[in-house]
């Protein structure tokens, strides 16, 4: 996680002129063309929309901290949309997490600074646009429900507001600022000396095109960088995911909140991007949608019959393994397996996966348990954990105790949030033992409050998919990724326990 945060620190530290580029660049993406007014209501704890009082807003000023760790607040947010500005954006600079909605209550999005904080590239800088909401003509109202979980997500530090604005989107200058920063992540990463040259020279008549203030002949002369095709004979199978711990660092009615956060965004995306796939586990936080939102909740079911929306693994929470007893376990998944095929009209065959990322080590028994109620697939990258002894594979067959077998992949990156920047591609693909199998699962996406993939994620892969210097990418769902690795020849069988050689004795 340390290295998705500081993704864009450590590039600037080695390279400040490039940095100063793409700053630049993102400074021209939104041009203003009406300030927002901010309202706010203040709360030690979530207020229902419908429980309002919205005769109790007050102003609040550009910069000002709207609560502290773990306070909550309503922010009404109002101004008025020009004629013509039908295609605008709205933008909210916001240190926090908020879910946006109209004023009739409908949930709209989903913003979050969580996992994106300072040195994350975006071209909005500080502020996040809000999708889906109405520009005709007239008056604007929003209602932002907001909550402050820190700095990088730990219980320090103040929420802050940042201002909001009307703004109009250079579409041109939005390409360039992420052709430039794909070209220039993958520069870094090659080891590749030639490419690197060709890339930086790319870079640098770019950077002259749009000094001279031509923005579509800077693209232009980045067109036949990212034109050039991948050579590797790897490729990587993406899916989108925004893991979310049950209980981390803050209460449980906040794994509610943000579970709305995170599937209303990801909801809009797999509108938004044609093939986009976006992977989701553990029932309860399904549930907690369909007794809180509604209509978010039949969002979903229809994403998932359209084959958009995948429900990874049937058990009820992302379990623990080792403490609870082989009973407790079989329920997981039972009730888990009940829900989603109720719920979700999903058959047996969608419900072979075994979804496990952030487990702390994996008992004997589970292979066994995993086979008696329908699953033969495992995932998790836990094992990349390990302190002392480095786990040997990442394709391959586990054995339980009792000689049941599951097939097990675990994302070679050994990362859940990957950024799907050039780096990660490529090193994920230097970790991976069976990558003469010639495909690897990529889950990318910000975790635990993040949102899931955000602008950044998609415009890289959308670029990076079949790209000279890296791994091809496709989007997927991880259980079409393993029902084509379930056709490889992978080698290797390993008996017993997974262990996992850090923060022993936690559970």
């Amino acid at each position: 996680m340390r290295e998705f945060l500081f993704f864009l620190l450590g590039l600037r530290a080695r390279e400040p002129r490039q940095a100063a580029r793409l700053r630049r660049i993102g400074r021209g993406v939104y041009r203003t063309l009406a300030p927002l007014r901010a309202e706010i209501v203040r709360s030690s704890e979530p207020i229902p929309f419908a429980q309002l009082d919205r005769g109790a807003f007050r102003p609040l000023r550009d910069g000002a901290a709207w609560g502290g760790v773990l306070d909550c607040a309503w922010l009404r947010i109002t101004g008025t949309v020009p004629e013509g500005a039908s295609d605008a954006h709205v933008l909210v600079g916001l240190r926090g997490e908020a879910l946006v909605y109209d004023a009739a209550g409908r949930e709209l999005d989903g913003i979050t600074t969580v996992f994106q904080q300072g040195d994350l590239p975006h071209s909005a800088g500080r502020e996040r646009p809000v999708r889906r909401v109405d520009l005709r003509p007239g008056p604007l109202e929003l209602y932002l429900d907001v909550n402050h979980t820190g700095f990088i997500i730990y219980p320090v530090g103040a929420g802050r507001f940042r201002g909001a604005r009307l703004a109009r989107r250079d579409e041109t200058v939005y390409g360039l600022y992420y052709d430039y920063l794909t070209l220039w992540a993958l520069a870094a990463a090659t080891d590749d000396a030639d490419l690197e040259r060709e890339l930086r020279a790319h870079l640098d008549r770019a950077w002259a095109a749009f000094r001279r203030g031509d923005p579509a002949a800077a693209r232009a002369e980045l067109a036949p960088a990212l034109a050039a095709r991948s050579e590797s004979d790897v490729e990587y199978w993406a899916v989108g995911h925004g893991h979310l711990d049950m209980a981390w660092l803050w209460p449980l009615r906040e794994t509610r909140r943000k579970s709305a956060r995170t599937y209303v965004r990801q909801l809009n995306s797999i509108e938004d991007r044609p093939g986009y796939v976006y992977g989701t586990s553990q029932p309860q936080q399904m549930l907690w949608m369909k007794q809180r939102h509604p209509a978010l909740f039949a969002r979903m079911q229809e994403a998932v019959a359209a084959g958009r929306l995948e429900l990874q693994g049937s058990f009820w929470v992302e379990t623990d393994t080792n403490m609870p007893s082989g009973e407790s376990l079989v329920r997981q998944a039972v009730v888990g397996r009940r829900f989603l095929q109720e719920d979700f009209g999903l058959d047996d065959e969608a419900l072979r996966l075994c979804w496990l990322p952030d487990t702390f080590g994996y008992s004997g028994n589970l292979p066994q348990i995993l086979r008696g109620t329908g699953m033969e697939w495992f995932q998790t990258i836990k094992l990349a954990w390990n302190t002392v002894n480095d786990f040997p594979h990442r394709s391959f067959h586990w054995a339980g105790i009792d000689g049941s077998t599951v097939l097990v992949h675990m994302p070679p990156e050994g990362d859940y949030n990957s950024r799907g920047a050039a780096d990660n591609l490529l090193t994920g693909i230097a970790k991976y033992p069976e990558r003469a199998l010639g495909a690897a699962l990529l889950v990318f996406g910000s975790g635990d409050g993040g949102g899931g993939p955000g602008e950044i994620h998609h415009e890289l892969l959308a670029r990076e998919h079949d790209l000279r210097g890296l791994p091809r990418v496709r989007f997927a769902r991880a259980q079409d990724f393993f029902r084509h690795l379930a056709t490889l020849d992978v080698p290797h069988t390993h008996r017993g326990e997974l262990y996992l050689e850090a923060h022993q004795g936690t559970y």
